[in-house]
C-alpha cells in the first residue's frame, strides 16, 4: 500500500513539471542553444521505431506546427514532428543525399543536414529538434539584400528524437492547389519556401552539354518553374519517363532567384498524365495573343504578331477592337495592329483564338497616354562622363545577351552618336527581362570601366571595359526599330585581332564582312566569324555554349555582312583577346 502511495507521487510530480513547460520556444533563454539530444515521449515509440532516449535541455520544447516556424525569428530552437516529404541531394558528379522538406498538417519546411538525412527515407514520420535559419547561396546575396529575399526557410543543425520507418503520405491539408502562374506571380518578398503545391502543368527535360534542366510549364505554355539541382540534374533523372507530358503533380517550393525573380521547385510526385481540351487551348492561346499587347502606349506603335500561335501548331489568333484608337489588319501570316497615340484615353481590344474547331476570346482595356519626359543624354556623352556618374540615357537595343541558362544580362545600346554595352550583375538581371532586340529604352545606370585584374590592366595599358551597370529600366517602346548606321564602324576580323588592349574598343560595334563557322563537341557548342581573306577568326563569346547564337544556324558556311559588338576584353597576362557579340547580320552574298 505504501509502495502505491509512493508511486502515485511520483506521477504526479511528473505532471507538475511538464505543466511548467513553455508553449513558446521564443521565450526559453535556451531557445538558441545547440541541440545536443532528445527525449522520447511514450507516443513516439513504436515496435518500427529508432530512437534515441537521451535527456538534454531541448527536453523543454513541446511540438509545434510546422507552419508556426514561418512567423519565427532565425535562431529559435523548436521540436517537430511530421512526414518525410522528399529528399535533396547535392554533387555534381555522384548525387548523395543533404537534406529533407518535413511535412505535418499544416505545411512543411526544410531540413538541412546531411547526417540526419541519411537516417530517414521518403515517407517516413521523423520527430526532431532543430533550429530556424535561412540559406541564400554565395552567387545570390546581393540580389537578395537588394529585392527583400529572405532565402530558403530551413531548420539547421537539427538532433533527431524518433523515425517511425511506416511509409506515409504527405497530409492533404499541407499541399495548396495552386497554378504554376499563379506561384510565379507570387513576389520573393512572400516566403512560400517549404510550401507543397498540386499543379497540373507540361513537364519538360532540357539536355545541355554538360548538365540537364528540368521544367514543369503552366498550362498556357508560358509560365514555368525551373528545378532547382546541386547535382547537374541527376537528381531528377527519376523524372525521365514524364518528359513531353501533361501531368498533375505535386510539386516543393524550394528557394528563390533573387536575381531573375523566379522561384526554383522540386518535384515530389507525379499523380496521373491529364488532358487539355481543344477548348482549353484556345482559352489559353486568346490569352497568350492578349499578353503580347501591353497595357499602355504613349508613341504610336506597330505591332506584328503571327497568326499561327508559335507555342501551339494549328492554333491561329486574330483581333479585334471597335475603337478608332487602333488599327488592324492581316498582312502575310501576321496580324498587323498600329495603335495611334492622337487621342488620348482607352481603348477595348479583343483576342480570339481556334483550335481544333473551338475558339475563345478574351479583351482588356488599353491606355493611350501622353509620353513622359526624360532627361536623356547621348550615347558619346555618356561615354566621356567620369566612372561612377549616374546617368541617363535613350536609345535603340542593338542586340540582347544573355548568360547561363538563357537569362538576360546584358544590352548593346546604339544611337545617332555611339554604342555603349550594357552590363547588369546578379542584383540588377530582372530589370532586363521584359526588353527585346529592337526596342527603344530609356535606362538609367553607372558608367564604369571594368577591369578585372588592375595590375594586368596597368601592365597592358587597358582602360577597362565600357559599360553602363546596374540600370533600371525607365520606358520601354515596343516598336521595333531599324538601327541607326551613323554609330557603325567599318571593321573586319584581321581588325580586332590586331587591335592592342592599349585601343580600346570595347561597346564599339562594327560592321564586317566574313563567313560563319561552328565548332560542336560532346560538352559545347562555339560560332565564329571568320575572316574572308585569312584564317584569322573571331570567337562569339558565350555564357550558354552557343545557344544564344542559334539564329545564326542558317548562315552556317554562307559569307555574309554581319553587325559586331566588341562586348569586351578577355584580360589575361599574355595573350588578351576582344570578345565578340553578334549583332545583326545585314546581307548574304
Amino acid at each position: 500500500m505504501k509502495s502505491k502511495h509512493y508511486s502515485l507521487l511520483i506521477v504526479l510530480a511528473a505532471l507538475v513539471l511538464a505543466g511548467c513547460r513553455s508553449d513558446d520556444p521564443s521565450q526559453n533563454p535556451d531557445a538558441s542553444s545547440d541541440v545536443s539530444s532528445g527525449e522520447v515521449s511514450s507516443e513516439d515509440t513504436s515496435s518500427n521505431t529508432s530512437s534515441d532516449s537521451s535527456t538534454s535541455s531541448t527536453d523543454i520544447y513541446n511540438t509545434v506546427d510546422i507552419s508556426s516556424i514561418r512567423s519565427m525569428e532565425a535562431g529559435i530552437s523548436v521540436r517537430v514532428q511530421g512526414i518525410v516529404a522528399n529528399m535533396n541531394y547535392t554533387g555534381q558528379a555522384t548525387p548523395y543525399v543533404t537534406g529533407f522538406w518535413l511535412a505535418d498538417e499544416t505545411g512543411s519546411i526544410y531540413i538541412y543536414s546531411e547526417q540526419a538525412a541519411q537516417q530517414v527515407a521518403k515517407g517516413y514520420t521523423v520527430t526532431l529538434y532543430g533550429t530556424k535559419g535561412y540559406y541564400i547561396p554565395d552567387t545570390d546575396s546581393g540580389a537578395a539584400a537588394s529585392t527583400g529575399y529572405l532565402g530558403m526557410q530551413q531548420l539547421i543543425d537539427p538532433e533527431i528524437v524518433s523515425v517511425v520507418q511506416t511509409i506515409s503520405p504527405i497530409p492533404e491539408s499541407a499541399i495548396n492547389e495552386l497554378t504554376i502562374a499563379e506561384i510565379g506571380d507570387i513576389p520573393l518578398t512572400t516566403d512560400i519556401t517549404g510550401n507543397i503545391y498540386r499543379v497540373h502543368g507540361r513537364y519538360y527535360r532540357y539536355d545541355n552539354i554538360s548538365f540537364v534542366n528540368y521544367s514543369v510549364y503552366d498550362l498556357n505554355r508560358v509560365d514555368s518553374l525551373l528545378a532547382y539541382t546541386q547535382c547537374n540534374g541527376k537528381d531528377y533523372y527519376w523524372t525521365d519517363d514524364y518528359d513531353g507530358k501533361t501531368v498533375e503533380m505535386i510539386i516543393i517550393v524550394s528557394l528563390g532567384k533573387p536575381g531573375v525573380g523566379m522561384w526554383r521547385m522540386n518535384p515530389v510526385t507525379f499523380i496521373e498524365e491529364i488532358a487539355v481540351s481543344p477548348l482549353q487551348e484556345a482559352e489559353y492561346g486568346a490569352e497568350r495573343a492578349l499578353n503580347e499587347i501591353a497595357d499602355a502606349f504613349d508613341v504610336e506603335t506597330t505591332k506584328e504578331i503571327p497568326i499561327n500561335d508559335e507555342l501551339l501548331e494549328g492554333l491561329t489568333r486574330e483581333y479585334s477592337s471597335e475603337s478608332p484608337k487602333v488599327a488592324i489588319s492581316q498582312s502575310g501570316d501576321n496580324n498587323v495592329l498600329v495603335f495611334r497615340v492622337d487621342v488620348l484615353g482607352t481603348l477595348e481590344l479583343t483576342a480570339t483564338a481556334t483550335y481544333g474547331g473551338q475558339s475563345a476570346s478574351v479583351s482588356k482595356v488599353i491606355a493611350i497616354r501622353e509620353p513622359n519626359e526624360y532627361d536623356a543624354i547621348s550615347i558619346a556623352e555618356a561615354k566621356s562622363m567620369a566612372d561612377g556618374e549616374v546617368i541617363t540615357i535613350q536609345a535603340i537595343v542593338a542586340r540582347v545577351t544573355y548568360k547561363s541558362s538563357m537569362t538576360k544580362q546584358g544590352l548593346f545600346l546604339i544611337d545617332e552618336s555611339g554604342s555603349l554595352f550594357v552590363y547588369n550583375g546578379a542584383d540588377t538581371q530582372a530589370n532586363l527581362a521584359p526588353i527585346e532586340n529592337g526596342n527603344k529604352v530609356v535606362v538609367t545606370g553607372t558608367m564604369t570601366h571594368y577591369i578585372k585584374d588592375a595590375a594586368i590592366a596597368a601592365n597592358q595599358n587597358f582602360t577597362g571595359n565600357v559599360q553602363l551597370a546596374d540600370v533600371t529600366v525607365e520606358h520601354i517602346d515596343t516598336n521595333v526599330y531599324d538601327l541607326p548606321t551613323a554609330a557603325i564602324l567599318d571593321g573586319s576580323v584581321e581588325d580586332v585581332l590586331a587591335t592592342p588592349p592599349s585601343i580600346n574598343i570595347s561597346s564599339l560595334i562594327y560592321k564586317m564582312e566574313v563567313s560563319v563557322s561552328k565548332v560542336a563537341t560532346q560538352y559545347f557548342t562555339n560560332y565564329y566569324l571568320d575572316s574572308l581573306s585569312s584564317t584569322g577568326q573571331l570567337l562569339l563569346y558565350s555564357q550558354n555554349n552557343g545557344r544564344d547564337y542559334e539564329w545564326l544556324e542558317p548562315y552556317i558556311g554562307l559569307e555574309i555582312e554581319i553587325y559586331v559588338g566588341i562586348q569586351e576584353l578577355n584580360l589575361k597576362a599574355n595573350g588578351s583577346v576582344w570578345r565578340s557579340c553578334a549583332i545583326a547580320v545585314v546581307e548574304t552574298a
